[in-house]
């Protein structure tokens, strides 16, 4: 287990890159995207070409590509290189996500917009600006946490008052799985076989069948304390275990199959925004309040 000092102020996005060998982090108080080791907890890269404070992070699975959402633009760099390839025109995007494939889909959103570039390589390699097709105000509310199925052909969405499945081809068809508001947009995980959806907001995980099926499979309460918030949901490689993140502090693990919890982590480093499991299955790194990463063995 290693604990690092990563910023100031609270992170508010985290991702492994594919390798596992780079972790990036983003907070609202710096102008550029932080690269860790995260064996070590040393710096590796510090990003420029910014424009202004970092929300999120997102690495490409199966492209040499990374994107940063800032208070002004998309940021897109080539990770071969880590040259700067690209601003994609899109405000305070909070939310980013790549789809599977050398010539990725990118999905982000902020408080008004969904928006989609379809092939978000290309784009950005030929110096495109274009916002890409919008759907805005999914659902009817705020930010959207966003999640792409294994096989890119969906786009889970979440908000403060609905969880969806969207076609990636067809935006505006939507099947809603939760439409009770919530005091947060929570968070959205398909499973690695693309079979199931893990959907979290308040204290509760949800897990639905992927297909249109009647659901959910299973229900249970992952948060505690006053005003509960899971913010961070994600599955282990094998898609046995569920993990989540929240405000109380903790990283939990549970059967997801039955819901029944496994392990409890408390490191004190405040309330946690981001959890994200390494491609190896087994390393995870959570991030919090304090501006502080721990990276673990989900297993020791």
């Amino acid at each position: 287990m290693l604990i690092w000092q990563a910023h100031k102020g609270k992170i508010e996005s985290a991702a492994f890159s594919p390798d596992g060998q780079l972790l990036a982090t983003a907070t609202g108080g710096t102008s550029a995207p932080y690269l860790w080791e995260p064996t070590t907890g040393k710096r590796a890269r510090t990003l420029a070409g910014a424009s202004g404070p970092v929300k999120s992070v997102c690495f490409a699975p199966d492209a040499p590509l990374f994107a940063a959402g800032t208070a002004r633009s998309i940021c897109v760099w080539d990770t071969g290189t880590w040259d700067l390839l690209a601003e994609l025109r899109m405000e305070y995007a909070f939310e980013l996500a790549f789809g599977p494939g050398a010539r990725p889909t990118l999905a982000a959103s902020n408080a008004n917009t969904l928006g989609l570039w379809y092939d978000a390589g290309r784009e950005a390699a030929g110096g495109a600006d274009h916002r890409g097709p919008d759907q805005r105000r999914p659902g009817g509310a705020g930010v959207a946490a966003l999640h792409f199925s294994p096989d890119g052909a969906r786009l889970a969405v979440s908000t403060s008052s609905v969880a969806q499945v969207r076609l990636t081809a067809d935006i505006p068809r939507a099947r809603t799985l939760r439409d009770v508001p919530t005091n947060n947009r929570g968070a959205v995980r398909f499973a690695p076989d693309g079979d199931r959806l893990a959907i979290a907001y308040g204290k509760w995980v949800e897990v639905w069948p992927a297909a249109n099926e009647p659901g959910p499979l299973l229900k249970f309460a992952a948060g505690t304390g006053r005003s509960p918030i899971i913010w961070a949901v994600n599955w282990t490689a094998d898609g046995g275990t569920l993990l989540t993140a929240g405000n109380d502090g903790f990283v939990r693990t549970w059967d997801a199959g039955t819901g029944a919890e496994r392990r409890a982590f408390n490191w004190d480093i405040g309330k946690l925004y981001s959890a994200a499991f390494a491609p190896d299955g087994l390393t995870c790194a959570a991030c919090g309040e304090r501006g502080q990463v721990v990276v673990w063995d989900v297993d020791a």
